[in-house]
């Protein structure tokens, strides 16, 4: 903890914060954040063979004995017992089985297994709690009743500042949580990488932007959503614009002479899957999660088009591959995608994604997404639209919260 935001003079109040959270469980001798007394025993026995990835030809013959207990138990479970289904609590069993009927791949299996039980670690009450005397001590430190006066100048310091703690604030439930259960030692046996400190990283920032009445996630989106305005009215204006044909597939020279492939996502709906990916990006809430979405996103594209009936010669592969593997095709076919989606909140997406992930500049399929996401706010628009005209979004309903509030 005394590594984490050194020479920050902002973390002071908050490392004491974590310092009294810290005695405290040891005085009520619980010496970690979280609860992890009996957690391997809730594993079956070929649960823990598929997470310590000690697999063999009769791994398929583990999984289906797997997959009826989980049954057996999800069927005493309806039969009267009751059951916690809050959003917070992690339904092993049930997951768990459709996890085996939706996927043959046993590693997949112990990742959703092993990220439901960080879930289950990560969002309880005690940590929320903890959460909850952050967002006080923020309000104060930073005095942000005379937030509304400052400056642009001044308010982009404070953000940042803000950010800075924030993030200080995750690294070390992160490291505690994810030092506190045996995830490690679980991948390091896998011959199957599994980025858990991700995960839990993801799941820290649920907590932080999910959460109802958090004063300091309010102040931060709302202030993002003004920094971002003008980029967002110009996307808006492409989304709506004449000239968003200038973007059609069919126009682009070189997709239509080179890589004619790319054409197949315009036919039969094939895109439609990407496109709502998209769109849905409006209802992720927390950083972590949008950039794991948006990879995810350019990753569809590309297999919506090399799955397409058409592809079924090795020469067509190939020259999908090859045209992939080109910058400018990559950029035309996701600003494609973007326009199709019309989600002209993805700048906001971006801001808050850079405010959080320190290495969203090196991660490459976010980088291209932004690339083809500023080729279009950047190019030139004849129609005008109004900044009432931005369409209202999941994300503007849920982060409002009016200025008489942060009083």
């Amino acid at each position: 903890m005394s590594v984490v935001g050194k020479d920050n003079e902002d973390w002071e109040p908050f490392k004491e914060l974590l310092n009294q959270h810290f005695s405290s469980n040891q005085r009520g001798q619980n010496t970690n954040l979280v609860d992890t007394s009996g957690f391997a025993n809730d594993f079956s026995s070929s649960t823990k063979k598929v997470l310590t990835e000690q697999l063999s030809v009769s791994i398929l013959s583990q999984l289906s004995n797997m997959e009826q207990s989980l049954k057996i138990k999800a069927s005493r479970t309806s039969n009267g017992t009751q059951v916690d289904n809050r959003p917070t609590a992690a339904n092993d069993c049930l997951s768990a089985s459709a996890s085996i009927n939706n996927s043959k791949r046993p590693e997949e299996l112990a990742r959703i297994v092993m990220e439901e039980k960080i879930r289950g670690q990560v969002m309880n009450d005690q940590i929320r709690t903890l959460v909850a005397k952050f967002d006080f001590k923020i309000v104060d430190h930073f005095d942000t009743r005379v937030f509304s006066g400052l400056g642009d100048e001044s308010k982009n310091t404070v953000i940042q500042r803000i950010c800075d703690v924030v993030k200080c604030f995750v690294r070390v439930l992160q490291k505690n949580v994810y030092s506190n259960t045996p995830f490690p030692e679980y991948n390091a046996k896998s011959k199957h990488n599994i980025d858990l400190k991700n995960i839990v990283e993801s799941f820290m920032y649920e907590i932080m932007f999910e959460q109802e009445n958090l004063i300091t996630k309010t102040l931060i989106v709302n202030y993002l959503k003004e920094k971002c305005k003008e980029r967002t009215l110009k996307l808006s204006q492409v989304i709506s614009s004449k000239r968003k044909k200038d973007f059609v597939l069919t126009e682009n020279k070189k997709i239509m002479e080179q890589f004619p492939e790319f054409l197949l996502i315009n036919q039969n709906f094939a895109n439609q899957r990407v496109v709502k990916m998209i769109q849905n990006l409006k209802e992720c809430k927390n950083p972590s999660t949008k950039a794991k979405a948006i990879e995810s996103v350019v990753d569809e594209i590309f297999l919506t088009v090399r799955n397409h009936p058409q592809i079924n010669q090795e020469k067509a592969y190939r020259n999908l591959e090859r045209g992939w593997e080109q910058l400018d095709v990559k950029i035309a076919m996701i600003a494609f995608c973007i326009l199709e989606s019309k989600n002209a909140h993805l700048v906001f997406d971006f801001e808050i994604m850079e405010m959080f992930i320190d290495d969203i500049d090196h991660r490459e399929k976010i980088v291209h997404f932004k690339a083809a996401l500023n080729h279009l706010i950047e190019s030139k628009t004849e129609e005008v639209v109004n900044e009432e005209e931005i369409p209202e979004t999941p994300i503007e309903s849920v982060f409002t919260l009016g200025s008489e509030e942060l009083q």
